[in-house]
């Protein structure tokens, strides 16, 4: 018996296309095993796949017999007798994995028969003989070559970006592409390309939705349906659902990679590979279901994320659904879970979200945020940041807990928000709560619950970076420290913030203390992998290492630590290189962002220590005088600029508050040396070596002296390696190592002075008066106060004493 239906045979291809051969399928078509299946949606060639592999048969042993069969009841009566020797093709009868007629298909196939079947899902796992061979839509989609056939073959005048889009956009899905082609063949060759019709993404939902009602038992449809509730869904996330009765397993979920509905994305939270809808498909199901329809499958697929453990899978439901109470108190209970794994579909709603987030502090923190990572900062993320500083204000009965957390959210909050004061306070407030010399509340609850010490430690991390971008070093370290002690080792938040504490102990110089001089282990996590580098006077990677940093567009307000590392890297290593106006850029915006009007002290520093690798003490020195601040950056500025104007006194004085005030190693470090370079070009070379001497014997780490020593310029270093020889043989070996280092020509590039500028430094150092310059030079007294204005500002000092003085110093008057 032979049933042929033409009509359904040809049902797959559109009326009037040409069909197109595909030789690719030749060798499968000549070497068919007993059981070939074609586990496809319907649309996908599968039709017309077997009608080319039955003519193909015809063609090449036109003796053996073929049956096409298209009912159940075909099947049923003519597999209970296979024919043996006989193809036989099922075309569109068996759709799920527990159809009955299976084992008819798998006896047949045993029994001698080649059975070639379309079906929506895979047969099941049964051992036994049978030869099998499984396509699904990604083996039946067309090529770029047989694409490139079939548009040449209907003349559609089609450029290359057409093609590509209809092999990567549509996934070469038969159906699809000869839609879009119909619709390109239209209009005639008119604007041949002006994308793909999202209605495509909403025609093939329609049809799958469809699909599925009509055959509830398919597991791939049964998989598509239940996948509606999830922005995005993983394999195993489905997997654990039972309320249809349907099992998705890995396979199924990985054919998605063939359907042109959406894409894969491994999810940094889990790691698992989800699958996450486009957004014309993610809007259609919208618009296919009813109202009551989506919310159950909303709130289903919430349900059942929230079981999974995923959470911040659980926000793009809670805004979808329009729960923003929920969403604000799950971001709250997890902020750092979601600064870290925000994907990008719950990030644009984030940021879509306007007026619904008023009033909840933490999803306006967290958009704050996101916005800033995309578009930088503006006046709207910070006045958001000032009004979620006040809604996290804690309330009087509020538990030591809960103020420790608010405290945390206030100092990050205000941070964002440019009120460097603000910040402090509540970060002093919480090195208080947590001193361990003075045992308080929140300590004795997180000795007692594990969940309380781990929430702790992941809070504080909005501590730490506040404390970063305040310049709080020192209160950073310290957060670090109770992080460690309390975070869960076990925890992905916890193993992630661990990396990211090394970068601040490599700045602090934690990591580099071996007195062996040992390189410290994964540099590759520490973004301060620059200042080790130079310890060891590599200076090529060192700056390669800044590139990730200098890759941003301009410096940003809230990465003062990243923008300052940059700065002080290049001073260090490459000055030639650094333009000045990065460094004056990047100065001018961190003062802007903060409330006082003061940049970053650290970013003040590294600017100071561009300008005179430079020998542009003018600019340095204005940038001292506006400080305002007196932490270690602000006085080891004030020191350097002394120093190169020539007032030692007034510099050990400055390194010797600076060093008084810091409990960083790196720091400590570079006081003592400059502190030792001084004391050796005021005549000091013995109170010098001294100096080098306690410093090692308090802190002999190799490594930290060699990167002090880069401050040093070429002469300063030459008078500093002088007076060392005679100290300890550690401190020799680190002077000789460092005499290879690069270094500028010298610590201030002498002023060009014209002649009148000459002429009037020589009547200031006689001690004539403005009115005596004035009938000197035989000018107005206008003119002579704006000459000296001038010339003071050549020398970058501040008075007529200052400015012979530092002319003296620099033999500016010789001659």
């Amino acid at each position: 018996m032979t049933i042929d239906d033409t009509r359904s045979a040809d049902r797959d291809i559109e009326p009037g296309w040409t069909i197109v051969d595909r030789p690719r399928f030749h060798p499968l078509w000549e070497d068919l095993p007993a059981l070939t299946v074609l586990a496809t949606l319907p649309g996908w060639g599968r039709t017309e796949w077997m009608r080319q592999c039955r003519s193909h048969i015809a063609a090449r042993t036109p003796a053996t017999s073929t049956l096409w069969l298209t009912t159940r009841a075909d099947v049923a009566a003519t597999l209970e007798s296979p024919p043996s020797g006989t193809v036989v093709f099922i075309d569109d009868v068996l759709v799920g994995r527990d159809d009955p007629l299976w084992p008819l298909v798998r006896r047949a196939a045993e029994g001698g028969a080649s059975v070639v079947v379309s079906t929506i899902d895979t047969p099941p796992a049964e051992p036994g003989p049978t030869s099998t061979r499984i396509l699904d839509e990604r083996d039946l989609r067309f090529t770029a070559e047989e694409l490139s056939a079939l548009v040449d073959a209907e003349r559609i005048p089609v450029g290359t970006d057409t093609r590509d889009d209809l092999n990567i956009r549509l996934l070469g899905s038969p159906h699809l592409v000869r839609r879009q082609l119909e619709r390109l063949r239209v209009r005639h060759g008119e604007r041949v390309w002006a994308g793909i019709s999202l209605t495509f993404e909403r025609t093939l939902l329609d049809s799958l939705i469809a699909q599925g009602t009509a055959h509830p038992e398919s597991t791939f449809l049964g998989l598509i349906r239940r996948g509606a509730g999830f922005r995005r869904f993983s394999s195993a996330l489905l997997g654990a659902s039972t309320d249809d009765g349907l099992q998705a397993d890995a396979a199924q979920f990985e054919r998605l990679r063939g359907v042109p509905l959406g894409s894969f994305d491994v999810c940094d939270e889990t790691g698992q590979q989800d699958y996450v809808w486009t957004p014309a498909a993610w809007q259609g199901f919208d618009e296919i279901f009813s109202r009551r329809e989506r919310q159950h499958q909303l709130e289903a697929g919430l349900r059942r994320t929230a079981e999974a453990g995923r959470v911040t899978m659980q926000l793009f439901a809670l805004l979808d659904l329009g729960r923003e109470g929920d969403a604000e108190r799950l971001v709250f209970d997890h902020y750092r879970r979601f600064l870290l794994f925000t994907d990008a579909v719950t990030q644009d709603l984030l940021l879509a979200g306007g007026a619904a987030l008023v009033g909840h502090p933490s999803l306006m923190l967290l958009a704050g945020e996101l916005r800033l990572r995309s578009r930088g900062a503006n006046q709207q993320t910070i006045a958001d940041a000032a009004q979620c500083y006040d809604l996290f204000a804690p309330a009087p009965t509020a538990s030591a807990f809960e103020r420790f957390r608010l405290h945390c959210r206030r100092a990050m909050a205000a941070a964002y928000a440019g009120r460097r004061a603000a910040a402090v306070r509540h970060l002093v407030k919480l090195a208080d709560q947590l001193d361990a010399e003075q045992p308080s509340r929140l300590r004795h609850l997180a000795t007692a619950d594990r969940s309380v010490a781990a929430r702790i430690a992941a809070d504080l991390f909005l501590a730490f970076w506040a404390a970063i971008q305040t310049d709080r070093h020192d209160l950073a370290l310290f957060f670090i420290d109770v992080m460690r002690e309390y975070g869960d080792p076990a925890d992905l938040v916890t193993r992630i913030d661990r990396l990211t504490a090394i970068t601040e102990d490599d700045f602090a110089g934690q990591r580099s203390l071996d007195p062996d001089g040992a390189r410290p282990a994964e540099l590759e996590y520490s973004h301060a992998a620059p200042l080790v580098l130079i310890e060891e006077g590599d200076d090529r990677d060192a700056i390669e290492r800044t590139h990730p940093l200098a890759a941003r567009v301009r410096p940003a307000p809230t990465r003062t630590a990243a923008d300052a590392l940059l700065l002080l890297t290049r001073a260090l290593v490459a000055p030639d290189q650094l333009d000045r106006s990065l460094v004056d850029a990047t100065v001018a915006l961190s003062a802007t962002f903060w409330d006082d009007g003061r940049p970053s002290s650290f970013i003040a520093f590294a600017a100071v220590v561009a300008h005179l690798a430079a020998g542009r003490t003018a600019e340095a020195h204005a940038l001292v005088v506006h400080s305002g601040t007196d932490d270690w950056f602000s006085l080891a500025s004030g020191a350097l600029t002394a120093s190169a104007q020539g007032a030692p006194d007034a510099a050990l004085e400055l390194l010797e508050r600076a060093g008084a005030g810091t409990t960083l190693p790196r720091l400590q470090v570079i006081t003592g040396v400059l502190a030792a370079s001084i004391l050796t070009r005021s005549g000091l070379a013995g109170a010098a070596a001294a100096r080098l001497d306690t410093l090692w014997a308090t802190l002999p780490a190799p490594r930290l002296l060699r990167f002090a020593l880069r401050f040093l310029h070429a002469d300063e270093f030459a008078s500093l390696a002088a007076a060392g020889t005679g100290c300890a043989p550690g401190v020799v070996a680190v002077l000789r190592a460092g005499a290879e280092d690069r270094r500028p020509a010298s610590a201030v590039a002498p002023p060009a002075l014209s002649p009148v500028e000459r002429e009037i430094l020589t009547l200031l150092r006689r001690g004539l008066g403005n009115a005596d310059l004035a009938t000197a030079r035989g000018v107005s007294h206008n003119t002579i106060r704006t000459q000296i204005r001038l010339l003071y500002r050549k020398l970058g000092v501040a008075d007529r004493a200052e400015a012979v003085a530092v002319a003296e110093r620099l033999q500016l008057l010789e001659g």
